[in-house]
């Protein structure tokens, strides 16, 4: 940066830079003022949300690493797919269809199987 430093007769420092560096640092402040003011926003709306709104951050990054909802809660749980077929009355075999993606998660299967993890439903919706 060329920026210079003068020091008033009053003993007061002034500091000179270009226009363009003068620009840029005033554009980084403002968008650091729009992250602060994003950040917030969310804090807020995680306040207000209620615990059971919130989704666990390790399932979240189960999620986003490819695992599916299904296997990632049951998982999560400690339940192996046997379990959890009996637990929530389904065959095994649909369990595990359900799981590797091969057939749709129903509202009736996914409401079993929340209840097996004592989860809340919206949790399993897509």
């Amino acid at each position: 940066m060329g920026i210079q430093t003068i020091t008033t007769p009053a003993g007061e420092e002034m500091v000179v830079m270009p226009r363009a560096e003068y620009e840029a640092l005033v554009a980084a402040s403002e968008e650091a003022f729009e992250d602060g003011a994003d950040v917030a926003a969310y804090t807020a709306a995680l306040a207000a949300a209620s615990p059971e709104e919130i989704l666990p951050a390790d399932i979240t990054a189960a999620i986003l690493q490819g695992k599916g909802r299904v296997r990632a809660f049951r998982e999560w749980r400690g339940l192996n797919q046997h379990e959890l077929a009996e637990a929530s009355t389904l065959p095994l075999d649909h369990l595990m269809q359900v799981e590797s993606g091969q057939v749709l998660l129903s509202r009736d299967t996914a409401a079993r199987i929340a209840l097996a993890l004592n989860l809340p439903t919206g949790w399993l919706a897509v």
